[in-house]
């Protein structure tokens, strides 16, 4: 894996012109702690706002969880990046697993679900796949821009997907009917 990995960063290093990393570097803020802050604050708000108690203290849990895990994560493995000398992005810290990719697949893995919630069920598939679409954009940005190897962006995926499910899955549990306590 770690051969895999080099030799993918050193081939896009290079093969991929400047102007098309500036392009991606576009892509790669949409899994940013400085826009996903502010947009899950916002949403937070709106679902109080609308009352949504429970909805909204499940997302900002599964928000709130994400630095202290993957900074967790970081700490416990000390992964140094991929040389990334293009200048334009600088990317401290360690490399695995991707924040960027446990980040986006919480917040728009938990959007999704906040919205398959609310929204009627023909936005249902419009929803998901939008999801996937960005979550899948963040990651291979990542690779692409060499800040992180491919299998810290697959890390950072499975981490976040596992925080993910256990969020959702609270969800559902509190949202469930109680069930009667007779036998």
């Amino acid at each position: 894996l770690v051969r895999f990995d080099t030799g993918l960063a050193a081939n896009l290093r290079a093969q991929l012109p400047l102007p098309i990393l500036q392009g991606i570097a576009m892509v790669t803020h949409l899994g940013d702690l400085l826009w996903v802050a502010p947009a899950a604050a916002v949403v937070a708000l709106l679902l109080l706002l609308r009352r949504h108690w429970q909805l909204a203290g499940i997302w900002v849990m599964a928000l709130l969880g994400i630095l202290p895990i993957n900074g967790s994560l970081k700490a416990l493995f000390q992964r140094v990046r991929p040389l990334h000398d293009h200048g334009f992005i600088v990317e401290p810290g360690w490399s695995f697993p991707s924040g960027h990719a446990f980040g986006s697949i919480v917040f728009y893995g938990m959007l999704a679900y906040v919205l398959l919630r609310l929204l009627p069920q023909r936005f249902h598939r419009t929803v998901i796949a939008a999801a996937v679409l960005l979550v899948g954009m963040v990651g291979i940005s990542r690779v692409l821009l060499q800040v992180h190897y491919f299998s810290d962006v697959m890390a950072g995926y499975a981490a976040g997907a596992a925080w993910l499910v256990l969020c959702i899955g609270m969800a559902e549990h509190l949202r469930a009917p109680p069930r009667d306590a007779t036998p």
